[in-house]
């Protein structure tokens, strides 16, 4: 029986093969199986593999057990979880190497992570480590990259890892960040990591597409505050100076609901995504209340992928405006919302940390040049996860040679691991895993 026939029969019998299923918590699994929970590696008489996912609730060992007796199927195991080989020795808050996971749960295996890891062993097998090769515009409050009379680099980014950037705000090619939100996000996206040896304190914190360039375009002020033509000419210039990513962690007023208002933004993302730039946008936040069911512009116009926010127990985030022109849920922090929430999110709070300016979220007009492991919640950090891993596939080769931005799109929607009710979670949650796999087809 071919893989096709396989899940036909598999099918009728109740087990479900989608792309994946909302996963256990991390205390559901004992920790002596080290495997992946809810799934199935099932080999086929004609050759063939595919991974089976369970119905939620099944236990694997019974899975496997009723997966044997079908017709065509030559092995079932379970799908075992390899130890990672690139160990970040980064320190975060704790000082000691290493202490980054305890501070980055968006980055790890637990239900609302990427599980970037194993996404890492797998660009370092291919020879393309963090992303390398790959270039990341990061369009917003500048990036805080260089020294400068009243500012200073981020201590905890390669300086080769940047292109030339563009300062739309200022007019001048020093898009230096006056804000932090800009660094807080470009962190998130390409700092560096520690390897083989321990650095020496302060170390910071791991970025998920640490070999990837990244081009700072600035086209917010100090108030974090800018307008749609300077986002429209940040957008298009990234695309035509080589970025195959764009990330917008930015979002224009409510009233901006189609591309009659922004007639420039919708063309630029249009002619990026033609230049084969992925442009990735914030589906926009309500912080004082819930969000509601559309993504806001840029992330919501025609050709954009617009990311919502998920909590650490990968609950839609109670602020996130989701649905409608939505694509995915990535980790932004915060409480969940409760008409979206399972039960173990009830209590979900912890924000997304990464490298910025000391002051940051708050006035940074008086000190540029201190740096600080600092919080943010939002569907800006949401963005710039999806950018990173979107940096990823493309490196790794899974969506083909140099891949379209549809096609980059796809495979993340693709792989995402589906969550419930589907009118919150669109296709799914992020992972950074599924995405970079060559065994997880996205040609059904």
């Amino acid at each position: 029986m071919n893989s096709t026939g396989l899940k036909k029969a598999l099918a009728g019998a109740g087990v479900a093969l989608a792309l994946g299923c909302v996963p256990a918590r991390a205390d559901a699994q004992p920790p002596e199986r080290a495997y992946a929970p809810g799934e199935v590696v099932v080999e086929l008489d004609d050759g063939g593999s595919t991974v089976v996912e369970l119905e939620p609730g099944t236990p694997v060992d019974e899975g496997i057990e009723e997966l044997r007796a079908e017709p065509g199927v030559r092995s079932a195991t379970p799908n075992w979880t390899a130890r990672a080989a690139v160990s970040p020795l980064d320190q975060g808050t704790s000082g000691t190497p290493g202490g980054w996971a305890a501070d980055q749960w968006s980055l790890l295996g637990k239900p609302g992570g990427i599980r970037a890891p194993a996404a890492w062993d797998r660009l370092d097998a291919v020879g393309s480590p963090g992303g390398f090769g790959v270039t990341i515009a990061v369009v917003d409050t500048g990036i805080a990259y260089a020294d400068a009379p009243g500012f200073a680099a981020a201590p905890d980014f390669m300086p080769t890892r940047f292109v030339g950037g563009l300062d739309l705000v200022d007019d001048d090619s020093q898009p230096l960040d006056l804000n932090g939100h800009g660094t807080h996000v470009a962190s998130t996206i390409g700092e560096q990591i520690t390897l083989g040896q321990p650095a020496p304190a302060p170390d910071y914190l791991a970025g998920i597409a640490y070999g990837a360039s990244l081009m700072p375009i600035r086209v917010l002020d100090a108030n974090g505050v800018g307008s749609t033509d300077d986002v429209a000419a940040g957008i298009l210039w990234a695309a035509r100076n080589g970025a195959d990513v764009i990330n917008l962690s930015l979002n224009f007023d409510p009233a901006v609901d189609s591309c009659r208002e922004a007639p420039t933004v919708c063309d630029a993302i249009r002619r990026a995504k033609a230049l084969g730039a992925l442009v990735v946008g914030s589906a926009g936040n309500q912080l004082e209340r819930q969000g509601a069911r559309r993504a806001l512009f840029p992330a919501g116009a025609p050709g954009a992928f617009a990311v919502a926010a998920s909590t650490e127990d990968g609950c839609l985030a109670e602020y996130s405006h989701y649905g409608k022109r939505t694509d995915l849920v990535a980790p932004g922090g915060g409480p969940a919302r409760a008409s979206a929430a399972r039960p173990e999110c009830a209590d979900d709070a912890i924000p997304i940390l990464q490298l910025s300016y000391a002051c940051f979220p708050g006035d940074c007009s008086r000190d540029r040049t201190t740096f600080a492991i600092r919080p943010d919640v939002g569907t800006s950090m949401s963005a710039a996860h999806t950018s990173a891993v979107a940096a990823l596939v493309i490196a790794s080769g899974v969506a083909g040679a140099d891949p379209p931005a549809s096609r980059v799109a796809e495979r993340l929607e693709c792989t995402a691991r589906p969550a419930k009710p589907r009118r919150f979670y669109g296709p799914g949650l992020l992972d950074a895993t599924r995405a970079v796999n060559p065994k997880r087809s996205c040609d059904a």
